[in-house]
């Protein structure tokens, strides 16, 4: 009997763990119609297990009041029957609790299930919300792809127009560069012009007959050789260049041809020009002289170095 009813009690552990996990398991709304089966055949069982108790219980008592038949002489047996029975009362009212807290938890059980119902149905309406809102995301989304092909497109107008634009001004500044060249060819044409105006003024004022002196001769040779060494002081270790002396104003194809012909073949080296190499390259210069000075060209030649290198000189 004793070992029926401690079966019993497992019983209703039992019952009430696995109430406690199908209340865990509710929380996740896609096992809702397993845990209701689940918990169907559990309330049938339990109250088979009810049955069942109160079977043995009218069994125990039965074999109890048979003990007290047969006990009826022996006070002794007397009192272990009403202990036993004693026991057996208590093992009930112990039973009966059981079987109180396990409809308590039949009761919050089915709470549980009725909020997991409500929660099933508010998720399944936030999904729908849901999915309206990502319907009208993918017809936005639709909206910017169109929206985002029709800018392509009229970028790539404006690449193509933008190109067709370059390419003319490529075209106006090449026109423009032919144009400064003609200008830099005819303004050296009549500055060499200038020059032989210069020079055949200066022998038209000299005496027909004159003849140069001998020292004369020795001091342009003398000025010569002076402007060679302020071409290689002025040179420096590195190769000198051999630039374009005509950019330079006042400085045409002769006087170019005599620079160079001294050592002067470079916008650095005129640029560096003190006052004393000024007076000594005017004094090679011949019918040149002043020339430096009144058109600057130590100022033009930095001017010039610094267009074409990008640098100081």
């Amino acid at each position: 009997m004793l070992y029926a009813i401690v079966e019993n009690l497992i019983f209703l552990l039992i019952a009430a763990l696995l109430g406690g996990i199908i209340g865990w398991l509710l929380r996740a709304p896609r096992l809702r119609k397993q845990l209701e089966e689940i918990w169907r055949r559990r309330v049938e069982e339990e109250h088979e297990g009810r049955k069942r108790n109160q079977r043995q219980l009218s069994e125990a008592r039965e074999a109890l009041a048979e003990a007290e038949a047969r006990a009826e002489g022996s006070d002794k047996e007397r009192e272990e029957a009403k202990r036993a029975l004693q026991e057996a009362l208590e093992q009930s009212a112990k039973a009966e609790q059981s079987a109180q807290s396990v409809e308590e938890e039949k009761a919050a059980l089915a709470a549980e299930l009725e909020a997991a119902r409500e929660a099933s149905g508010k998720a399944e309406q936030a999904a729908k919300q849901q999915s309206a809102k990502l319907s009208e995301t993918e017809q936005r989304a639709k909206a910017a792809g169109e929206a985002l092909e029709q800018a392509r497109g009229r970028l790539a107008e404006a690449e193509t127009e933008a190109k067709a634009l370059a390419r003319k001004l490529e075209i106006e500044a090449a026109e423009h560069q032919a144009q400064a060249e003609k200008l830099t060819s005819a303004e050296a044409e009549l500055t060499d012009c200038r020059e032989r105006i210069a020079a055949l003024e200066a022998a038209a004022a000299a005496p027909a007959a004159a003849e140069p002196e001998a020292d004369a001769e020795d001091t342009q040779v003398s000025a010569r050789a002076a402007v060679e060494a302020i071409a290689r002081r002025t040179a420096g270790k590195a190769p000198v260049a051999d630039d374009n002396l005509k950019r330079i104003k006042g400085i045409g194809p002769v006087l170019e041809r005599q620079l160079k012909a001294m050592g002067i073949t470079s916008f650095r080296q005129i640029a560096q020009f003190s006052d004393e190499d000024i007076e000594r390259v005017s004094a090679a210069l011949g019918a040149f002289r002043g020339r430096i000075l009144r058109d600057h060209w130590p100022e033009g030649a930095r001017a010039a170095h610094r267009d074409q290198y990008g640098e100081e000189a």
